[in-house]
Parts: C-alpha cells; structure tokens; sequence
C-alpha cells in the first residue's frame, strides 16, 4: 500500500473545521442571544460569565477568525504538498534504483538544488542540514557507490507561495510533469468548482491571495468569509490535495509499469451502481479478498481494497484468473467501465 499522507490530512482539516464550526456559534451566541450571566452565576459557570465580560468588538472578532482560519488551512495545504513530495521522492527512488534512471529534468533540478542549498547552508531554514547530508545522496548517485537518496529540501529552495503555477513548477522540478492539467481535468475537483461558480484556478488564486491578505493584515471586516464560504473552500482545498495524491500515485504507477514493480490485472468492462460493483476482464493474474488495488484512469488514480468476489455469480475468497476471463469485484472505492486495475509492488 502507498501512504500518500491523506489521513493526516483528513484530520487537519476536521479538526480546523471543528475548530471554525465552534467559533462561529459561539461568537453568534454573544452577538444575538440573550444574557445568560444570572443563570450562569446561579450554577456556578464562573467561565462563562468570565468570558462575557471581555467579549471583543464582533467586527474585530470576525477578522481574527477569519485570518486564523485562512493561515491555518493554507498551512495544512502547503504542509500537505511538502509531505506528498517527500513520499514521491522515496517512492521514485525505490522505483529507479539508478540514478542514471532518472528524467534529466529531475536530476538536473536535484543538482542544482543541492548546488543552493550549499550556498545557503548555515543560514534560515538549513539548521536541520549537514554539509555531508546535502550532498551524500548526490554523490552516491553520481559515483555509483551505495543507493542514491533525493533530499526534498533541495527542492524548496525559495519556493513562493503555492499558487496554480507555483505548484505545477514545483511538481515538474520533481519529475511529475502536467500537474495543471491534471487538477483542471480531475471529475471530483471540478464538479465541486463548477457546483459554486468557480475554477480550479480562479479557487486557487483566490485561496493565496485570502492567505497573504491574512497573514500581512491587510484584511477587512468587509472581506472576510462567512461560514458557507469558509466550508466552500475547506471542501475545495481537501479535493485538491486529493487530487493532487492521485496525480502522484497516477505518476508513480506510470513509472513502475514500465519497471514490472506494478501489473496491469485488468481493466473494467461493466459497472452496476447497484451493489456498486464491477466486472473485470482480467490479466492472467490472481485476486483475493482484502487485496487492495490502484485504480486508475485518465483522469483519476485512487487506491481501493477488495470487499468481496464472484465468478460465475458464486462467491469466492480468492480467484486465479486466467487472461480474458471475467470476475466480478465490489470495491470499497468505485471502479467504472474503462478504469485500469493495478497491484503496485512497492512497500
């Protein structure tokens, strides 16, 4: 199974969502229900009447709100992308053990990162480098001695914010070129743009410059997000990195299919949406419950565990398929007609 950092994000995100939720109930509670202070002196809620007399002026209150909520979410986005590069990086690595392996656009980005970061050493944001540990893992790539390595920080070297084309320079430094097609392309992603009279990258564009308003205070009672919006862009910013993590796993089954770490089982021929399950016209391959699966399209790449089998309409724990032969899979995850099934060998 590749981990592609979702589950932390997921929590991040709920609990941000929470923590806005909670923020705004409270700050209307103050502004248009009646004193509660006597009941609460009455059974003792000390805090409470505490917190009603230093209740901040509701303008000032909701810019506060406002900006912490921006800088946060921008901070889990771009922490999000952070760690994505990282698993992407590893994960390459494993997948092209040679340094001669890899695209020249990616080992000369690498090179010249390294060639940075030298420059830089000793100052902001390199306290947690050695010398030694920014240039061993080119040297072992160049001189063929010991497994190479690919330092992430050689790749965010003054990065600016993470606008639409920020992101997709960074993307392709790393070796995962088109990442703009990719987000303006991805179903999910678009829907929910399309849904709320948005683009992918007019949403973008907009989310960096709430950030840079937010975090130079530059912004206005007047501007500020209500809370439909706020959740509007809380969804938007949890379906771009999804896609995002399905551009690198669509990315990374590319390049291990060309190196037989990932098989092609099959590809999905039926789908009915009711119970949500598919036929497969299979590879000469074997399949069990549990396993779990890539399932990727032109447009979509999601890993999906197996939850039950059938062949001939009987159901089965485990199938070995011969090539050409249909099986019958319910996914946790839905697999439509003309989606690739892949098992990627990689731990």
């Amino acid at each position: 199974m590749v981990l592609l950092g979702l589950e932390g994000l997921r929590g991040n995100l709920a609990d941000l969502l929470a923590v806005v939720t909670f923020n705004d109930r409270i700050r209307k509670h103050f502004a248009e229900d009646g004193d509660l202070s006597s009941t609460a002196k009455e059974v003792g809620a000390a805090n409470y009447v505490a917190a009603k007399g230093t209740i901040p002026d509701q303008a000032a209150w909701r810019v506060y709100d406002h900006c912490a909520f921006i800088t946060r979410l921008y901070a889990v986005y771009e922490s999000y992308v952070y760690e994505l590069v990282r698993l992407w990086l590893d994960q390459i690595t494993r997948v092209l053990p040679a340094w001669v392996d890899l695209p020249q656009s990616l080992s000369d980005s690498y090179r010249a990162g390294v060639g940075v970061l030298l420059q830089k050493y000793g100052g902001p944001r390199t306290e947690h480098l050695t010398e030694m540990g920014i240039i061993e893992g080119l040297h072992a790539g160049l001189s063929g001695l010991g497994h190479y390595t690919l330092l992430p920080d050689a790749f965010f070297v003054d990065l600016q914010n993470l606008r639409e084309s920020e992101l997709a320079h960074l993307c392709a430094r790393v070796g995962l070129p088109d990442a703009q097609k990719w987000l303006v392309a991805h179903p999910t992603l678009v829907a929910h743009c399309t849904s709320n009279s948005f683009t992918v990258t007019s949403g973008l564009k907009d989310f960096v410059e709430y950030r840079n308003e937010a975090a130079h205070g530059a912004t206005h009672v007047d501007e500020v997000l209500g809370f439909t919006e706020c959740r509007l862009l809380h969804e938007f910013i949890d379906l771009l990195c999804e896609a995002l993590g399905q551009f690198v796993l669509w990315n990374l089954c590319r390049e291990a299919l060309a190196r037989d770490v990932c098989q092609q089982l099959g590809t999905t021929t039926e789908y009915f949406k009711r119970p949500d399950a598919s036929i497969i016209t299979m590879t000469e391959a074997e399949l069990t419950l549990g396993d779990i699966l890539v399932i990727r399209g032109p447009t979509e790449c999601y890993q999906a565990h197996i939850l039950s089998l059938q062949v001939n309409g009987t159901n089965v724990e485990s199938v070995r398929a011969s090539n050409g032969q249909e099986i019958g899979v319910r996914l946790d995850r839905t697999a439509k007609v003309g989606m690739d099934i892949l098992r990627l060998h990689l731990s």
